[in-house]
């Protein structure tokens, strides 16, 4: 039966009827024939593609043993010998990811201003628990690469991004990893955004910038920041620099102004 397990999430396949014992490793998923349990021992035929070992010199029987981080698969024979040891690890999943920051987005050139930001991979139910998180740099077309090692394919979760002094953003809508992969786009439309949660600049639809002081609202503290360090002529990589020219001015005080006006903030389920 040659169906899409791994695209359903499945870690192994495990079956029996032949009475043998093989391991195979096939498109990225591991096989296991076990079916040295009882009756008549199998003869085998030509080795096939992906075939890692082979065993029918005597009945036996697997043990299987789960960790935290692992899956430990051994078989034994009945005089007690280990014929085989496997020991599965989660797949890396790997989320393609775009999105623009709105101080970081040039409109006039099309390009972002790269800048790392996180990505938490959170439960699709309350209370949204993180299950994952990894960090990454965002090219400047708002592109960035992220890789989980403790997140499902075929499971719901919530993508949450956080930047240095953008308001924290949630996708619109629980998504699934498929074959350890998943592609994701703040920028096509409002609704990529929990709430719509996103501001239209040009033709692109870019994560809130101006939540210096990360507390998941724009208000009169972020602009007292911004405003105090432009009046001191603060230069480099620092929260209150929005645009992210390494200089604190007036343009990042506009943008920060305009979204207290507004009153952004987080929106979550």
């Amino acid at each position: 039966m040659r169906w899409p397990f791994k695209n359903w999430g499945a870690t192994t396949v495990l079956s029996g009827h032949e009475h043998v014992y093989e391991r195979l490793y096939v498109d990225g998923l591991s096989y296991f024939v076990n079916g040295l349990g009882g009756e008549s021992i199998h003869s085998f035929d030509s080795t096939i593609f992906g075939s890692q070992l082979r065993y029918n010199g005597n009945y036996g029987a697997m043990i299987i043993l789960a960790y935290d981080d692992s899956l430990s698969m051994r078989f034994y024979n009945v005089t007690g010998n280990k014929i085989d040891q496997y020991k599965i690890l989660p797949s890396p999943k790997n989320l393609s990811l775009t999105s623009y920051i709105e101080g970081l987005y040039d409109l006039s050139t099309g390009n972002v201003t790269g800048d790392s930001v996180i990505v938490s991979v959170r439960n699709s139910f309350p209370p949204y628990s993180i299950v994952d998180s990894s960090m990454s740099f965002l090219q400047n077309m708002g592109s960035g690469l992220f890789t989980f090692t403790k997140v499902s394919n075929a499971t719901d979760y919530y993508l949450v991004l956080r930047h240095r002094n953008s308001v924290e953003t949630w996708s619109g809508s629980p998504v699934r990893f498929s074959a350890d992969v998943l592609n994701y786009n703040f920028t096509s439309t409002a609704s990529q955004a929990y709430g719509n949660n996103l501001i239209l600049k040009g033709t692109k639809y870019c994560i809130y910038s101006g939540d210096v002081d990360q507390n998941g609202i724009i208000d009169g503290v972020d602009l007292s920041i911004v405003d105090n360090d432009a009046a001191n002529f603060t230069v480099g990589y620092v929260p209150s620099d929005v645009t992210g020219n390494n200089i604190v001015d007036g343009l990042d005080l506009l943008i920060v102004d305009n979204n207290s006006y507004n009153f952004v903030q987080t929106i979550r389920p």
